[in-house]
Protein backbone atom coordinates (compact mmCIF):
# COMPACT_ATOMS: atom_id res chain seq x y z
CA UNK A 1 0.00 0.00 0.00
CA UNK A 2 3.20 2.36 0.47
CA UNK A 3 3.01 2.46 -3.21
CA UNK A 4 -0.28 4.01 -3.88
CA UNK A 5 -0.59 7.84 -4.06
CA UNK A 6 -4.18 8.59 -4.94
CA UNK A 7 -4.88 11.96 -5.35
CA UNK A 8 -7.00 12.33 -2.41
CA UNK A 9 -4.99 10.74 0.15
CA UNK A 10 -1.43 11.92 -0.47
CA UNK A 11 -1.58 14.36 2.97
CA UNK A 12 -2.10 11.78 4.69
CA UNK A 13 0.91 10.12 4.21
CA UNK A 14 3.89 10.89 6.96
CA UNK A 15 7.57 11.20 5.92
CA UNK A 16 9.92 12.62 8.15
CA UNK A 17 13.46 13.63 6.57
CA UNK A 18 16.81 13.49 7.73
CA UNK A 19 18.54 16.19 9.42
CA UNK A 20 20.60 18.50 7.34
CA UNK A 21 24.41 18.63 8.24
CA UNK A 22 25.32 22.08 10.04
CA UNK A 23 28.55 22.42 8.07
CA UNK A 24 26.47 21.97 4.55
CA UNK A 25 24.60 24.90 2.87
CA UNK A 26 21.24 24.28 1.14
CA UNK A 27 21.06 23.98 -2.21
CA UNK A 28 19.37 26.54 -3.80
CA UNK A 29 16.67 25.70 -6.75
CA UNK A 30 18.77 26.10 -9.59
CA UNK A 31 21.51 23.83 -8.17
CA UNK A 32 18.65 20.87 -7.42
CA UNK A 33 17.61 21.80 -11.13
CA UNK A 34 21.07 21.07 -12.24
CA UNK A 35 21.37 17.37 -10.39
CA UNK A 36 19.40 16.64 -13.95
CA UNK A 37 23.22 16.55 -15.85
CA UNK A 38 24.58 14.41 -13.40
CA UNK A 39 22.42 11.55 -13.70
CA UNK A 40 22.23 9.97 -10.47
CA UNK A 41 19.30 10.48 -8.00
CA UNK A 42 21.35 9.93 -4.90
CA UNK A 43 23.12 13.80 -4.63
CA UNK A 44 18.72 14.85 -4.85
CA UNK A 45 17.74 12.68 -2.73
CA UNK A 46 20.57 13.83 -0.29
CA UNK A 47 19.15 17.65 -0.77
CA UNK A 48 15.65 16.35 -0.20
CA UNK A 49 16.40 15.16 3.12
CA UNK A 50 18.10 18.02 3.77
CA UNK A 51 15.39 20.61 2.37
CA UNK A 52 12.62 18.53 4.37
CA UNK A 53 14.22 18.63 7.76
CA UNK A 54 14.13 22.86 7.39
CA UNK A 55 10.30 21.86 5.98
CA UNK A 56 9.51 19.93 8.75
CA UNK A 57 10.63 22.60 11.01
CA UNK A 58 9.54 25.63 9.67
CA UNK A 59 6.45 24.34 7.84
CA UNK A 60 7.14 27.36 5.64
CA UNK A 61 5.52 27.23 2.27
CA UNK A 62 8.81 28.02 0.34
CA UNK A 63 10.89 25.43 2.11
CA UNK A 64 8.18 22.73 1.66
CA UNK A 65 7.99 23.97 -2.19
CA UNK A 66 11.85 23.19 -2.74
CA UNK A 67 11.72 20.27 -0.60
CA UNK A 68 8.80 18.78 -3.46
CA UNK A 69 10.86 19.88 -6.15
CA UNK A 70 14.04 17.86 -4.66
CA UNK A 71 11.90 15.35 -4.78
CA UNK A 72 10.33 15.95 -8.24
CA UNK A 73 13.60 15.74 -9.60
CA UNK A 74 15.17 12.54 -7.61
CA UNK A 75 11.98 10.69 -9.34
CA UNK A 76 12.94 11.63 -12.75
CA UNK A 77 16.17 10.20 -11.99
CA UNK A 78 15.18 7.04 -10.09
CA UNK A 79 12.40 6.69 -12.86
CA UNK A 80 14.11 4.41 -15.55
CA UNK A 81 16.71 2.17 -12.43
CA UNK A 82 14.91 2.37 -9.02
CA UNK A 83 11.56 2.05 -8.99
CA UNK A 84 10.93 1.68 -5.44
CA UNK A 85 12.72 5.22 -5.07
CA UNK A 86 10.92 7.14 -7.39
CA UNK A 87 7.64 5.80 -5.93
CA UNK A 88 8.96 7.05 -2.65
CA UNK A 89 9.84 10.19 -3.71
CA UNK A 90 7.10 10.95 -5.26
CA UNK A 91 4.32 10.38 -2.15
CA UNK A 92 6.64 12.90 -0.65
CA UNK A 93 6.58 15.07 -3.28
CA UNK A 94 2.79 15.01 -2.97
CA UNK A 95 3.02 15.42 0.84
CA UNK A 96 4.96 18.90 0.37
CA UNK A 97 2.68 20.04 -2.01
CA UNK A 98 -0.61 19.32 -0.99
CA UNK A 99 -1.02 21.72 1.90
CA UNK A 100 0.12 24.18 -0.49
CA UNK A 101 -2.01 24.18 -2.79
CA UNK A 102 -4.33 26.92 -1.28
CA UNK A 103 -1.34 29.21 -0.62
CA UNK A 104 -2.52 32.26 -2.08
CA UNK A 105 1.73 32.69 -3.17
CA UNK A 106 2.41 29.40 -3.84
CA UNK A 107 -0.83 27.44 -5.16
CA UNK A 108 -0.28 28.35 -8.75
CA UNK A 109 3.26 26.54 -8.65
CA UNK A 110 2.54 24.07 -6.24
CA UNK A 111 -0.14 22.95 -8.34
CA UNK A 112 2.26 22.95 -11.29
CA UNK A 113 4.57 20.83 -10.03
CA UNK A 114 2.14 18.41 -8.20
CA UNK A 115 0.66 18.02 -11.76
CA UNK A 116 4.32 16.93 -12.42
CA UNK A 117 4.63 14.68 -10.38
CA UNK A 118 1.11 12.75 -11.50
CA UNK A 119 2.58 12.58 -14.70
CA UNK A 120 5.54 10.69 -13.29
CA UNK A 121 3.31 8.45 -11.21
CA UNK A 122 1.28 7.52 -14.53
CA UNK A 123 4.34 6.78 -16.15
CA UNK A 124 5.15 4.35 -13.30
CA UNK A 125 1.31 2.83 -13.18
CA UNK A 126 -0.96 3.45 -16.30
CA UNK A 127 -3.51 2.95 -14.45
CA UNK A 128 -3.13 5.32 -12.32
CA UNK A 129 -4.12 7.75 -15.46
CA UNK A 130 -7.78 6.96 -15.53
CA UNK A 131 -7.92 9.34 -12.15
CA UNK A 132 -4.60 10.67 -12.06
CA UNK A 133 -4.89 11.99 -15.28
CA UNK A 134 -7.97 14.44 -15.70
CA UNK A 135 -6.53 15.65 -11.81
CA UNK A 136 -3.40 16.66 -13.38
CA UNK A 137 -5.34 18.70 -16.44
CA UNK A 138 -7.27 20.10 -13.52
CA UNK A 139 -3.95 20.96 -11.26
CA UNK A 140 -2.42 22.45 -14.55
CA UNK A 141 -5.33 24.63 -15.76
CA UNK A 142 -6.14 26.53 -12.29
CA UNK A 143 -2.25 26.84 -11.79
CA UNK A 144 -2.24 28.86 -15.80
CA UNK A 145 -5.24 29.94 -14.45
CA UNK A 146 -3.88 31.81 -11.24
CA UNK A 147 -0.07 32.63 -13.31
CA UNK A 148 -0.29 32.86 -16.52
CA UNK A 149 3.44 34.27 -16.85
CA UNK A 150 4.83 31.57 -14.94
CA UNK A 151 7.27 29.68 -16.26
CA UNK A 152 7.28 26.64 -14.06
CA UNK A 153 3.49 26.63 -14.78
CA UNK A 154 4.27 26.76 -18.93
CA UNK A 155 6.87 24.03 -18.59
CA UNK A 156 4.25 21.61 -16.90
CA UNK A 157 1.36 22.20 -18.95
CA UNK A 158 3.56 21.34 -22.05
CA UNK A 159 5.33 18.37 -20.31
CA UNK A 160 1.61 17.36 -19.82
CA UNK A 161 0.58 18.06 -23.04
CA UNK A 162 3.57 16.10 -24.99
CA UNK A 163 3.03 13.60 -22.48
CA UNK A 164 -0.38 12.22 -22.73
CA UNK A 165 -1.71 10.14 -25.93
CA UNK A 166 -3.24 12.82 -28.06
CA UNK A 167 -6.21 9.98 -27.80
CA UNK A 168 -6.42 11.38 -23.50
CA UNK A 169 -5.97 15.04 -24.33
CA UNK A 170 -2.22 15.28 -25.47
CA UNK A 171 -0.80 17.74 -27.93
CA UNK A 172 2.61 17.96 -28.91
CA UNK A 173 1.89 21.39 -31.19
CA UNK A 174 0.24 23.10 -28.02
CA UNK A 175 2.74 21.56 -25.43
CA UNK A 176 5.67 23.40 -28.13
CA UNK A 177 3.53 26.84 -27.12
CA UNK A 178 3.95 26.02 -23.67
CA UNK A 179 7.48 24.90 -23.57
CA UNK A 180 8.81 28.41 -25.69
CA UNK A 181 6.30 30.59 -23.70
CA UNK A 182 8.26 28.99 -20.52
CA UNK A 183 11.43 29.31 -21.96
CA UNK A 184 10.72 32.68 -22.46
CA UNK A 185 9.29 33.71 -19.19
CA UNK A 186 12.63 32.26 -17.38
CA UNK A 187 15.43 33.98 -19.55
CA UNK A 188 13.07 37.14 -19.63
CA UNK A 189 13.65 37.73 -15.72
CA UNK A 190 15.64 36.29 -13.07
CA UNK A 191 13.70 35.08 -10.30
CA UNK A 192 12.27 37.49 -7.60
CA UNK A 193 12.11 35.72 -4.28
CA UNK A 194 10.74 32.40 -5.92
CA UNK A 195 11.98 29.57 -7.17
CA UNK A 196 13.98 30.20 -10.51
CA UNK A 197 14.83 27.02 -11.80
CA UNK A 198 12.93 25.96 -15.30
CA UNK A 199 14.66 28.03 -17.69
CA UNK A 200 16.79 24.68 -19.00
CA UNK A 201 14.20 22.29 -18.47
CA UNK A 202 11.80 24.41 -21.16
CA UNK A 203 14.62 24.83 -23.43
CA UNK A 204 15.50 20.96 -23.45
CA UNK A 205 11.86 19.95 -23.52
CA UNK A 206 11.32 22.49 -26.25
CA UNK A 207 14.27 21.07 -28.44
CA UNK A 208 12.77 17.82 -27.89
CA UNK A 209 9.63 18.77 -29.67
CA UNK A 210 11.10 20.82 -32.37
CA UNK A 211 13.19 17.66 -33.14
CA UNK A 212 10.87 14.74 -32.57
CA UNK A 213 12.42 11.01 -33.03
CA UNK A 214 11.62 9.50 -36.48
CA UNK A 215 9.23 6.41 -36.61
CA UNK A 216 10.23 3.33 -35.79
CA UNK A 217 10.87 2.14 -39.17
CA UNK A 218 11.68 5.28 -40.81
CA UNK A 219 15.14 6.89 -41.69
Amino acid sequence: MRHRIPALALCLASIVGGPAQADEPLPDDRAVSALFAGGDPAPANRAALALGAVCDRTRAAADCYRTAHARYVEAALALGGDRDAAIDALVDCGVRLAPLATDPAWGAEAKALLSGCYGMTIALNPMKGMTLGPESARLVAEALAAAPDNPRVHYFAAMRLARTPPAWGGDPAKALEHARRAQALAEAAPAKGVPGWGAVEAARLAAELENPPAPAGTK
